[in-house]
């Protein structure tokens, strides 16, 4: 088979790039390991998850031209669930996502508080040593940095802890 590209990968990137390079003019071949497309854009039933969820594509930020476009031309839409749900505990429930971050715990005030008394920017790491070192603020430390490496793939380490409140 002649080919001009191989795309690994039938994800949502992979899909893409096939689609414009076979727009311009280049014999793509797409390789999947999966048997089904769509990447990690996928509906989990109860049977199989607990409880009916989406797998993936969690989120579509700002206006998304591209993605809007892409979904119209495929006849799908955008799903604008004002909910979001956690399921930390074992069971889901709704929560409040009022800020940047999750409003999962009592002490969201107190973390809210200490970000914007923030003069100057630091490491989240070193945020949490300073106002939530004691073993009382566990729970919310961990959600911090769960948030800082899962929703913004970044180290806390290095990671600003002024972006995590959005002023």
């Amino acid at each position: 088979m002649n080919t001009d590209v191989l795309i690994v990968g039938a994800g949502a990137a992979g899909l893409m790039a096939a689609s414009k390079l076979s727009l311009a003019g280049k014999k793509v071949v797409v390789l999947e390991a999966r048997s089904r497309i769509g990447g990690r854009i996928y509906p989990l039933s109860i049977q199989e998850f607990g409880y009916e969820a989406m797998g993936g594509a969690e989120f579509v930020h700002g206006d998304a031209p591209i993605s809007r476009q892409l979904l119209s031309e495929a006849g799908a839409t955008l799903d604008h669930a004002e909910e979001w749900w956690d399921a930390r505990s074992g069971e889901p429930h709704l929560v409040n996502h009022g800020s940047h971050l999750d409003k999962a715990s009592a002490t969201d005030t107190l973390l809210i508080s200490k970000l914007q008394e923030l003069r100057s920017d630091m490491a989240v790491a070193a945020f949490l040593d300073l106002y939530f070192a004691d073993d009382e603020y566990q729970e919310l430390r961990a959600m911090v940095v769960q948030r800082v490496e899962g929703y913004d793939a970044a180290d806390p380490k290095r990671a600003s802890a002024l972006a995590l409140y959005e002023r």
